[in-house]
């Protein structure tokens, strides 16, 4: 395996570690009392990690010859 694939690779798996972690924080009651900016801020982001795992997600299966 290529280092750079390598390097996607463990990017990935500690990025989709991040984002399950936050979605789960998401769903808790102490999300729900934080204020609403605060709330916003973390969805928003929530949305970027998804986006960026699933880019990555996309790298790894191209540089194995999926298309």
């Amino acid at each position: 395996m290529q280092p750079w694939l390598q390097r996607v690779i463990v990017e990935q798996t500690e990025l989709n570690a991040k984002w399950q972690a936050l979605a789960t924080f998401i769903r808790s009651p102490e999300f729900a009392q934080l204020d609403m900016r605060s709330r916003d801020l973390l969805t928003r982001q929530e949305a970027a990690m998804a986006a960026y795992v699933g880019i990555l997600a996309a790298r790894i299966a191209h540089a194995n010859g999926a298309r």
